[in-house]
């Protein structure tokens, strides 16, 4: 089955007003990460274990991770692609990723008014786009040890700053919560925008990129979670850390046991190795994936290319739904199903999703990017939105 290549001009980001091809491995990617926080917000399983039962959970934490990791690709692709951007590029890349971000800020925020037992990700992803623009014109090196660095000081700068934050009754404040305390803090996930955003740099078409990403990332979640272990047997005396989930210690009050293991949300440097080489390997998978089994993988890229909207509509359903509905495998299947037929009959018949559509739209004009873009986020769906 033949699978449309991308033109030079199109993979360097030489028409920025214009509709660029779809990268069909990052759809995927996405929307595998979508259906596994529906899992996550749905209690498929209990704390991993060895035991094959609880095996469900890995989306917890995991799927989180990979959609912020996908977040940095996005913004590469809207930046030049391989080709960093420069001059009026530049500026208008910069433009249309910070309207995208005041977006998602507003979304998430009417996502969060329903109240919902969910910890809405929109907001800090909206965070993270703007604290990563400055960074769109770095190499994938530079952005890799970057990463790396926050990667090592970001979980006790966290701890320390979440300290105080209590001691002072501001851990709940908007703004600690967004960076330091809540379940997604900027601060540590800043790193996973900036490994995406050099992964997206990258030419994701070449074998040679994607032989890299899958056994990369395989070894640097081994690191991460042998090293995640290794601690919690050595620090915390066997004892399985979770991290600030357990809530903050008192200023002043010390452990090294608090950096250790690498649970879910556990925000330690060993949590941050593992899921980002989790999230590494997937990409790498879905990228062959996508364009070895295009017709196969289409219902699941479809629910990657409309993710916002899929997103969104999830959590209105769950709140029409009521917090006492029957959480498990059972609810999950059913709306992973809902999810997958409804965004495959969108994306076939309409496109893009009506949340993708208002984005896109809404920052090629404000980034003066010329009516291309514009056809591209209100007309009808292109080749490479179709089925192959």
């Amino acid at each position: 089955m033949a699978v449309r290549q991308e033109r030079p001009d199109e993979a360097a980001g030489a028409r920025p007003g214009a509709p660029a091809p779809r990268v069909g491995g990052i759809d995927l990617a996405r929307g595998l990460a979508v259906l596994g926080m529906f899992g996550a917000h749905m209690g498929l399983a209990d704390d991993l274990s060895w035991d094959p039962a609880t095996w469900s959970e890995v989306v917890n934490g995991r799927s989180s991770i990979l959609f912020a990791v996908l977040a940095g690709v996005s913004m590469a692709l809207l930046s030049g692609r391989t080709r960093p951007p420069d001059g009026d590029q530049l500026v208008q890349a910069r433009v249309r990723i910070l309207v995208r971000a005041a977006w998602l800020f507003a979304i998430g925020g009417l996502l969060e008014l329903l109240d919902t037992f969910v910890a809405v990700i929109l907001p800090v992803y909206a965070v993270l786009f703007v604290l990563a623009v400055p960074f769109l014109r770095w190499s994938p090196p530079r952005l890799l040890t970057l990463a790396g660095a926050l990667a090592v000081v970001a979980p006790p700068v966290d701890l320390l700053v979440g300290q105080l934050a209590t001691e002072q009754g501001a851990a709940d404040r908007p703004f600690t919560d967004l960076l330091f305390t809540g379940v997604y803090p900027a601060v540590l996930w800043w790193a996973f925008v900036l490994v995406g955003l050099a992964v997206g740099r990258l030419d994701l078409g070449a074998a040679r990129v994607r032989a890299a990403l899958v056994p990369g990332g395989a070894t640097l979640a081994a690191l991460g979670y042998a090293g995640g272990w290794l601690s919690t047997e050595l620090l915390a005396d066997g004892r399985p850390s979770t991290g600030v989930d357990v809530g903050f210690p008192q200023l002043g009050e010390w452990d090294a046991a608090w950096l250790s293991g690498a649970a879910a949300h556990g925000g330690t440097t060993f949590e941050v190795l593992g899921s980002t080489g989790v999230a590494l390997a997937v990409i790498g998978l879905c990228l062959v994936l996508a364009d070895r089994l295009p017709r196969l993988t289409y219902p699941l890229a479809a629910v990657g290319a409309l993710a916002l909207s899929v997103y969104s509509a999830h959590l209105v359903a769950l709140w029409w739904l009521d917090p006492g509905f029957p959480a498990g495998a059972g609810l999950w299947l059913r709306f992973c199903t809902a999810a997958l037929l409804v965004a495959s009959l969108w994306r076939l018949l309409l496109g893009r999703g009506a949340l993708e559509r208002l984005l896109t739209w809404s920052s090629g004009r404000a980034a003066g990017t010329g009516p291309a873009t514009a056809r591209d986020a209100v007309g009808p769906p292109e080749a490479p939105e179709r089925a192959p």
